[in-house]
């Protein structure tokens, strides 16, 4: 029986994030690498259309860029996500940074490697002491127990959780861990009594029309890169299809459940 979306959403971020009430299941765009100076126009026009579209977390990735630069990419994508003319109803679309935790005052969230899964304790405890609420913490994850290590230090979300789906974006790899280890995860992750104060992202050649399996399985949100135009090239018409692909499967939920009464 597929799994009741009452049973996602379960573990509200800890951050700014469950502040800003953001709801699962959720989208979230994970930028390629900026390209060479004169043909950037198009990537920064991807975040305003992404902020434009209500894409609930934009997460700046670009493991090359020297810091210095990758803070004025941040501090332009900030101002361009604050302008954006957002959705009626939608809160601001969240800035997360993958790497580079140095420049976190310019975020509301930093993902760690998971070889950098060292950092978040002492990270957690600068954050609780200063009594702020950002920035959120995630980090990458490519087995069971990576995850259930990650989750122990308190980071706010695991994203990857290996690859969903054979996707452009790792050409490489030829056989994918699929949803199956998601739902591997999310049972460790209950069996050890951390999931409840985690997010689950999946990552991976996601589509509308296969993300639902994703989200089955365990998955919080669903993470995309190119795939954020994957309906007719566009931005808006993708993440539509993203929501409404979440609309029908609540409405799966309810009548199941309206059956079981």
């Amino acid at each position: 029986m597929a799994k009741p979306l009452s049973a996602f959403g379960t573990a509200p971020f800890t951050g700014k994030a469950g502040l800003l009430g953001l709801q699962t299941p959720y989208l979230v765009y994970v930028t390629p690498p900026l390209p060479a100076k004169g043909v950037q126009d198009a990537w920064f026009e991807k975040i305003k259309q992404c902020g434009e579209a209500g894409v609930p977390v934009v997460q700046i990735r670009d493991k090359e860029m020297p810091s210095e630069a990758l803070k004025s990419v941040v501090v332009r994508c900030r101002e361009i996500l604050d302008t954006a003319s957002v959705p009626s109803g939608s809160p601001k679309t969240l800035l997360f940074l993958n790497g580079n935790p140095e420049l976190r005052e310019y975020s509301d969230g930093i993902h760690f490697p998971e070889s950098s899964l060292h950092l978040v304790p002492s990270m957690r405890r600068d954050r609780e002491r200063e009594s702020r609420q950002e920035p959120v913490m995630g980090a990458s994850v490519h087995s069971v127990e990576a995850a259930v290590k990650a989750a122990s230090r308190r980071v706010d979300y695991l994203q990857q959780v290996g690859t969903m789906f054979p996707t452009g974006s790792h050409p490489e790899k030829l056989e994918v861990e699929g949803p199956a280890l998601m739902a591997d995860v999310d049972a460790a992750l209950r069996q050890a009594c951390l999931r409840e104060r985690v997010h689950l992202c999946g990552v991976g050649g996601i589509t509308p029309l296969n993300c639902g399996n994703v989200l089955r399985a365990g998955a919080d949100s669903v993470a995309v890169i190119s795939g954020i135009t994957s309906i007719g090239g566009s931005v808006a018409r993708t993440v539509q299809a993203f929501r409404d692909t979440f609309a029908r499967m609540e409405e799966e939920e309810r009548r199941a459940l309206s059956n079981d009464t």
